[in-house]
């Protein structure tokens, strides 16, 4: 069912879905979509699966248990990912932050509806959902990296 059949059968709050810095498919036909029907974007895995912390290189290696060991990303495509996770880190030092802060800094910075306008109060433009445990813990990874917004990203920095 695409996102126009289920939002005219029952009003949609949100739309959950990867989105990161590596992983911005979205951006194509979702996002556009969601904005013109007012539908609010909660992003899915910011970090890319852990990847845009800087934590892994070229080299890693994932146990067969761990899921990413079944992703072409974190397998075959491994080595040509590095160049993002070298920029990344380069952006950070001249930041003074980590490779996860400049990546979530990114996602703020992009589009209202890309960077999860849904939040937990109401608001004039903003639809609440309450209770929803992994976007409470969301907006709280968010605080914690970025320390309120200390963080600031130009247009084009990335």
């Amino acid at each position: 069912m695409t996102v126009r059949r289920a939002h005219a059968v029952q009003a949609l709050a949100a739309l959950q879905s990867e989105y990161s810095l590596w992983w911005r498919r979205p951006e194509d036909e979702v996002i556009p979509t969601l904005e013109e029907l007012g539908i609010g974007f909660v992003p899915y895995s910011p970090l890319g699966k852990g990847y845009l912390t800087g934590k892994f290189d070229e080299n890693a290696r994932f146990d067969s248990s761990d899921f990413r060991s079944t992703l072409p990303r974190f397998t075959e495509a491994l080595k040509a990912n590095q160049a993002l996770i070298d920029l990344l880190g380069l952006i950070a030092a001249r930041k003074k932050a980590t490779p996860a802060q400049i990546a979530l800094a990114w996602l703020l910075a992009q589009k209202p509806c890309a960077r999860g306008s849904v939040s937990l109060e109401a608001g004039a433009n903003d639809r609440p959902v309450r209770g929803r445990r992994g976007y409470v813990e969301f907006i709280y990874a968010l605080q914690q990296h970025l320390s309120y917004g200390k963080i600031r990203l130009k247009t084009g920095s990335l």
